[in-house]
Parts: C-alpha cells; sequence; structure tokens
C-alpha cells in the first residue's frame, strides 16, 4: 500500500508499532497519513477502532479538499480572506497585497492540453512557496493568485516580485515544435495603509496594478499608485464594472432608438437603430464613453449584447409587426467578444426559435475592424445568420486599408459610411470622393449604404445626390426612448427638415 512508504515525523520508540491510513488530495494524490502508534504489548486494533480511524482519515480529505487547492496545494480563499482579514484589524504594517496572474494561460491550455496547464500552476505554486516561505498565499482564479505579505517592507516585496517572475520565465516547457511556450506572470502590489484600510479594496488596487503590468508588456510587476494615470483608469474602470452589473441586474439599461431615413422617398419611420443606455442609481444617464469603455476592457460586451438583443427580439415579438404601415424593424450593434463568440451564436439561434421571429426584422451590425480582426469566425457567424434571414451591416466603413477587398467576405444588405467622411462631405473634396466612391461600388455590388452623423440638411442633401440610400443623425432623428416608440410614430418630410446645432449631437435625450 503506498500508504506504508510514509514515515511517522516522531521517532518510534522500541517494541512501537504503527498503523497508517491514507490522506488522498483530489481523489487521487497521496498528500500524508492518518498515523496511530501503539505499544507493542497492546492490543491490536479492532474493527470498530478501524473504522474510526479511516473515518478520521477521510475527514481530513475533506478538509483539506476545503482548505487547499488541488492543483497548486495553496490555500483556499476562505482562508486567505480570514488572514487578509485579521491583518486589517490588527492595522498590520510593513504589510502588503500581492495579485498575481499567469500570462497567455488559455494559449496554453489550447495548443498543448488542459493538463499541461495544470502542470504549470502546479509549479508556480511551489515557485509562490518556495519565495514567500509562510505567508499567506491563495488562488483566486484558474490563473490568479495573491499573497498576503506581512513583516514585508515594500521594497522587500518588489525584490519576492521580481525573483518569481524570474524563476517563472525559466521554467522550460517544450510542445514538440520550434517554438516552446514561455511561461511568464504579471505581478500587481498594493501596500497597506490609512487610505486603503478595507481588504477589499487592497485587494483591487493590486488586481489592477496587475493589470497595469500585462498592460505594460507582461512578466514584469506593478506597484499602485495614486498618481499613475493608467492605474486610476483602471480604477475607474473597475467601478465601472460594478455599476454595469448592478445596472444589468437592477433593471437600470434602457434602449433608446434612432430612425434611419431611406433618401428614395416617403419614409415609414419603421427602421430604427437601438443604443443602450445604463442610467445611474438616482436615475440619471451615465455618458456611453464612461461605462461601454470599461465594459469592452472587462469582458462585459458579451453580458450587454445578450440584454440587447433579447429586449430587441421580445419587443418585435410582443409589440405590434409595423409602424405607419410597415414592417417594423431594428438594427443591433455587436461587440467583437459576441461575434468571436460560439455560444454567442447559439444564443441568438435559439432565441430566434424560442420567440418565432422573422429574422429578417433584425440586422445586426458589426464594425469593419471586428468583422476583419475576426474573420473567420466573423465570417461563420455571418454566414450561419444570413441562413436564418438576418440582415448584416458593416459600421464604421470607409476606414480600413483594405476595406473593398474584405467587402466581398461578408454576406452584408447595407454598409454604413464611417462618421468621419460624412460630417465635412459639403466642405472636404476627399470626403466627398470617398462617400461617392462607397455608394457607387455598393450600387454595383447590390449593397445599400448608410450616412451616420447626418446633422445637417445640406449634409442630407449632397448624400442623397451622392447615391447613399439611408440617412441617419440627429438632424433626421434624435434617439427616443424605445417604449416611447410606439407612442409618437412619425413621417418626416426631408423638404421640410431645417439645419440643427450641432451641440446637440451628443446630448442624451431625456
Amino acid at each position: 500500500h503506498p500508504a506504508q512508504a510514509l514515515q511517522s515525523r516522531r521517532t518510534l520508540e522500541p517494541g512501537e508499532r504503527i498503523r497508517c491510513w491514507p490522506v488522498f488530495s483530489n481523489g487521487t494524490s497521496l498528500s500524508g497519513a492518518f498515523v496511530l502508534a501503539r505499544a507493542a504489548d497492546q492490543k491490536p486494533l479492532g474493527e470498530r477502532s478501524c473504522k474510526t480511524a479511516s473515518f478520521i482519515a477521510s475527514t481530513i480529505e475533506h478538509l483539506l479538499e476545503k482548505a487547499f487547492d488541488p492543483v497548486t496545494g495553496l490555500s483556499t480563499w476562505p482562508h486567505f480572506e480570514i488572514a487578509l482579514e485579521n491583518a486589517r484589524e490588527a492595522e498590520a504594517v510593513n504589510a502588503s497585497i500581492m495579485y498575481l496572474d499567469m500570462d497567455r494561460m488559455s494559449l496554453l491550455n489550447d495548443t498543448l492540453s488542459r493538463q499541461a496547464g495544470d502542470k504549470l500552476l502546479g509549479e508556480f505554486g511551489a515557485i509562490l512557496r518556495q519565495v514567500l516561505g509562510k505567508q499567506a498565499i491563495t488562488r483566486v482564479t484558474s490563473d490568479s493568485f495573491a499573497a498576503l505579505l506581512l513583516n514585508t517592507s515594500l521594497d522587500e516585496a518588489i525584490a519576492n516580485g521580481q525573483e518569481i517572475c524570474k524563476r517563472v520565465q525559466a521554467i522550460e516547457i517544450d510542445n514538440g515544435e520550434e517554438q516552446s511556450f514561455k511561461p511568464s506572470v504579471s505581478i500587481g502590489v498594493a501596500e497597506f495603509d490609512e487610505s486603503n484600510g478595507a481588504a477589499g479594496s487592497l485587494l483591487v488596487q493590486a488586481q489592477v496594478a496587475c493589470q497595469a503590468a500585462k498592460d505594460r508588456g507582461r512578466g514584469r510587476i506593478e506597484v499602485y499608485i495614486d498618481a499613475d494615470k493608467s492605474i486610476v483608469q483602471r480604477m475607474d474602470d473597475l467601478n465601472q464594472v460594478g455599476s454595469i452589473r448592478s445596472a444589468i441586474e437592477g433593471g437600470r439599461l434602457v434602449l433608446f432608438a434612432q430612425p434611419i431615413y431611406s433618401t428614395h422617398g416617403e419614409q415609414d419611420g419603421a427602421y430604427h437603430e437601438l443604443l443602450v443606455r445604463m442610467l445611474d442609481t438616482t436615475g440619471e444617464p451615465v455618458p456611453p464613453a464612461d461605462f461601454m469603455g470599461a465594459a469592452e476592457r472587462y469582458q462585459l460586451m458579451q453580458e450587454l449584447d445578450r440584454w440587447v438583443v433579447t429586449k430587441a427580439i421580445e419587443t418585435l415579438t410582443d409589440e405590434p409587426n409595423d409602424l405607419n404601415g410597415k414592417p417594423l424593424r431594428f438594427a443591433v450593434n455587436l461587440s467583437g467578444q459576441s461575434i468571436g463568440s460560439d455560444k454567442f451564436l447559439d444564443f441568438i439561434k435559439q432565441e430566434f426559435a424560442r420567440t418565432g421571429l422573422d429574422p429578417r426584422r433584425i440586422c445586426l451590425e458589426i464594425t469593419e475592424t471586428v468583422a476583419v480582426s475576426n474573420l473567420k469566425k466573423a465570417q461563420v457567424f455571418m454566414n450561419e445568420l444570413s441562413a436564418l434571414g438576418c440582415q448584416f451591416s458593416l459600421d464604421d466603413f470607409g476606414t480600413g486599408l483594405s476595406s473593398f477587398a474584405y467587402l466581398k467576405m461578408f454576406p452584408v444588405q447595407k454598409l454604413k459610411i464611417d462618421g468621419s467622411f460624412v460630417t465635412d462631405v459639403c466642405e472636404n473634396e476627399v470626403s466627398r470622393s470617398m462617400v461617392s466612391a462607397i455608394a457607387e461600388i455598393a450600387r454595383v455590388m447590390g449593397i445599400e449604404t448608410v450616412a451616420e452623423y447626418v446633422q445637417s440638411q445640406a449634409i442630407y442633401t449632397t448624400v442623397k445626390e451622392l447615391g447613399v440610400d439611408w440617412a441617419q443623425g440627429y438632424h433626421v432623428g434624435e434617439p427616443t426612448r424605445l417604449r416611447d416608440l410606439f407612442d409618437n410614430p412619425t413621417i418626416i418630410d426631408k423638404a421640410d427638415l431645417a439645419d440643427v446645432d450641432p451641440t446637440v449631437i451628443n446630448k442624451l435625450p431625456a
């Protein structure tokens, strides 16, 4: 039995004998043994005593599973959290939090195997124990770790972090090819002080510093400093992440609809782009730039996109099928995070199946940059949903160097000309030529064009003369709350439109 290979930590007295019960971790790995030592002249253990000892060994296994991570052998989060709270209550000095995140682990898992990833994490856990000794260390998520460094100056913490980086980079993982995977770790450190006494805020600061280390090249250590603009931006992002999740759960996301009008005749007001807006806890709108950037950087765009798609499909299913006698249609923006996700593709299919909505009433908008940077994923995504009847629009078209070359690769029905060409189309000959060229080539290919940022009658008249099929902007129609759309459908005669003050462009309607 493998337990027989274990030796008692104390020396046996002459005439003593021992009995061992193995203690496993993760079901298979031998972690130790529960040992009973008895004098030779005592009775051997009876069946009942053996069952009790076996039960104790099983209980120890259960406790170990709760207390230690099976892959790295480090303590689990609850135990670390207790140590962190104790340090805060004791007003620890010469103490800091270290947050560590292994770089590119998903690449290792995908190119080699999950077993190779676990092996690396096991070696990393050993390095942490070797360098940090008896300090409290935990595995926070699959690839990230935290350490509480007590009685350690900031300089010592930095030196420890540098040593950890050095040892991780020395690990060799051969994938059998010319290029081996080169492991590295990004580390953030936050020092205990009066301003960050809360344990949670200290950990967040260390996490933000760790992200700054990743942004600045990976495989390095950064210290949280209030004056560091990049780090302050990360803190703002994390605050916004919490606000976004709270808004999703608390019903503080609102959809606005902005009309897109045809330049070829009577307007039906039935085609709208949906725009998501977030309200703060007082009900005031949050500027889109304040939360969309954080959602993009912290991988929350799929959650937002799911919410918008669900609301769009449910609205088209539940509300009247037409507006002013024309079929109501919505354009919905999708992020690169969603386009690259197989699960998101399945989600949209399931939503159409669940509601029975005709997919032709949804136009999915993808920026040209996203489509090109996720070329294969975008092609699969667009081809499969096009087969169901979904329409697609390439947004911000014309900014890429190879826009027209890539255009043939995607099943799109509409091109949204980048606003930088539209806003000065009346004065700038280059912009005018670009709009004209895009409209002409799109016409030959059987694709409709949309001019966004139409801010004045002059711009509208110009893009119409240049052959653009649709117009969108504050001059043609401001965004209104989606719930109000069905109470105030309008038909707009373009000949009667007057110029509007461009300063209203960035205002969010109440």
